[in-house]
């Protein structure tokens, strides 16, 4: 307010908040689906839905104007009364590719630590030319290999296109689904031993994807036509591969190390955003592994022209911080990176998802189960959205027949 517009900047970002009890409260009436619905179409490449508070907190919040209480009366379909509501919001939202982001945070201060994070690095990464407005395009190409030291820490790339808007593709016309969850051993044991033939998921171990290491594992889910459906030859429908996603889980150590790395590098007085970009660098390259592993995995993904779904899951940050700061050598240039130690680590997190292609996930709370639960919830979403699908072009073929 106490700037003219025409010194202000609409930076690339928009940020829908919503308290837990406030998500919980208007759900029934969809208001949240309809500012979803607005976010999806604002034009902004970043658009995100922030979620504030424990997800547990919705079991005790009430849903007002909700159906359930009205005797005869179906109950709204995006009605949210659990954690485990909230959970298969993000788990359909990220399955059905959309291009919102999910952020979470446990309180109000996290909330204000995460807006400015978010604008720190939308200004670090507008070009200079649209920041300053009064350079020429030289002198503002200059000042940022100046500014930047770009032959030490690369410039990041434009952001990865967000895959296609349905898990299954049209030309998956099978009539029945099955989801195969290839699990690294850790993930498997997490997961157990969840294969159910009446549901259609499958859980097998596959040690190709991700080294299990520091509490690190990794899935591959797979969406599958299960048998060929009438009119079709079974070389077409059976066993098709209709929609993957790589689920990758880093432990929040592993995050905290590469951020002290970049500032033992870079100087621990670099910019907050200079040092999460050099980290998320590092990081977007281990996560290359497991996606490189693909190709053994599931060859005939290479021919498909939309590329699986990615998610990075992103345990104990908190807690990883602590055992850091607790840690940490008593040198000038480490020990003056604590006070900033987890906005840094945060807004690695971020990076990752405005940058590196990958949707990401943070579980602070029971990670290793939280983490279980999710994967879970992936797979049984992929399967009754596939269902869904499958039974509208059932309708539609029967009613071309009709006709």
């Amino acid at each position: 307010e106490d700037h003219a517009d025409a010194a202000c900047m609409a930076l690339d970002c928009v940020i829908e908040r919503k308290r837990i009890s406030d998500l919980v409260a208007r759900s029934a009436a969809g208001d949240h689906a309809r500012q979803l619905c607005r976010l999806e179409s604002c034009g902004l490449l970043h658009p995100f839905l922030l979620l504030e508070g424990e997800p547990r907190q919705a079991n005790a919040c009430t849903v007002y104007d909700d159906p359930t209480e009205v005797a005869g009366v179906a109950a709204a379909p995006h009605a949210i009364r659990s954690d485990e509501d909230i959970e298969e919001l993000c788990a359909r939202h990220f399955l059905l590719g959309s291009c919102i982001g999910i952020i979470t945070t446990s309180d109000a201060e996290g909330t204000v630590r995460i807006l400015r994070l978010l604008t720190e690095w939308m200004i670090w990464t507008l070009p200079r030319s649209r920041r300053l407005p009064m350079l020429t395009a030289a002198k503002a190409t200059a000042t940022r290999v100046e500014t930047h030291d770009a032959g030490l820490v690369p410039r990041c790339p434009t952001p990865l296109a967000r895959p296609s808007q349905l898990l299954s593709s049209t030309e998956s016309e099978g009539n029945r689904y099955t989801v195969l969850v290839a699990a690294s051993p850790s993930m498997l044991r997490r997961l157990g031993k969840s294969s159910d033939p009446d549901t259609g998921i499958q859980v097998e171990e596959v040690p190709q994807l991700l080294a299990d290491t520091e509490g690190g594992c990794s899935a591959l889910i797979s969406l599958r036509g299960a048998r060929a459906c009438n009119g079709c030859t079974a070389a077409r429908c059976s066993s098709k591969t209709a929609g993957t996603v790589l689920v990758v889980v880093l432990p929040g150590a592993r995050l905290v190390r590469e951020v002290l790395e970049a500032a033992s590098l870079l100087g621990s007085s670099a910019p907050t955003a200079r040092l999460a970009e050099a980290a998320a660098t590092a990081i977007a390259a281990l996560l290359e592994a497991p996606a490189t592993a693909l190709d053994e995995v599931a060859p005939q993904l290479s021919q498909r022209p939309a590329p699986p779904r990615r998610l990075v899951i992103l345990e104990g940050l908190r807690a990883a911080v602590l055992s850091a700061a607790r840690a940490l050598p008593a040198t000038p240039n480490l020990s003056a990176m604590l006070p900033r130690l987890l906005s840094v680590v945060e807004l690695v997190a971020l990076v990752l998802d405005l940058w590196a292609g990958w949707r990401t996930r943070i579980h602070e709370v029971r990670p290793a189960s939280a983490t279980s639960s999710f994967v879970k919830a992936i797979a049984r979403i992929a399967l009754e959205e596939a269902q869904k699908l499958c039974d509208i072009s059932d309708i539609r073929v029967r009613s071309r027949g009709g006709a």
